[in-house]
């Protein structure tokens, strides 16, 4: 990591810390501060990353090894193995959805349901805490969503390695 983002990354924390302990008289000081290390509700996560999916044409054409719009109709398990949901709002979910065909490329909108390419895998996700909303069901906003495995039977994917061994 560079010095640079060390000192970003520092940066940051304190400026939460700072945050977390504003406006905050004695009395309210636990209540306050742990404000700061919450995490996001599960069901947020999984209403945040369900909704993005159906418009993350990226992701969703990763997952389903074709060109579509998003997917519909989106179950969102929060994945505990692997990066146990954190403070930072970041974790993996399982998301499995239907696909929305795309009409761009000359491909036909599906219209026998059976025929409905349903598109599951796990994505990596990250929430971000809107400090000025109190209300924990509106305050996280979903700032990053990236495939990180792919289920979907016949599609291969490999996620990309930030480390090449030769």
């Amino acid at each position: 990591m560079s010095p640079l983002a060390r000192t970003w990354i520092l940066r940051g924390a304190a400026a939460v810390a700072v945050v977390a302990l504003a406006g905050c008289s004695c009395g309210d000081c636990c209540r306050c501060a742990s404000k700061a290390t919450e995490k996001p509700p599960e069901t947020v996560v999984q209403r945040e990353v369900g909704r993005s999916m159906e418009s993350k044409r990226d992701v969703a054409s990763i997952l389903c090894g074709v060109s579509v719009e998003g997917l519909k109709d989106v179950t969102v398990t929060i994945v505990k193995d692997d990066i146990p949901l954190n403070i930072l709002g970041t974790g993996h979910a399982k998301v499995e959805g239907t696909a929305i065909q795309s009409t761009r490329d000359g491909g036909s909108v599906v219209k026998d349901p059976t025929k409905a390419l349903v598109c599951t895998g796990v994505v990596s996700f990250m929430l971000m805490r809107k400090h000025d909303e109190p209300d924990p069901d509106k305050a996280w906003k979903l700032t990053a969503l990236d495939v990180w495995e792919v289920n979907t039977p016949g599609v291969s994917w490999k996620r990309p390695s930030s480390h090449h061994h030769h």
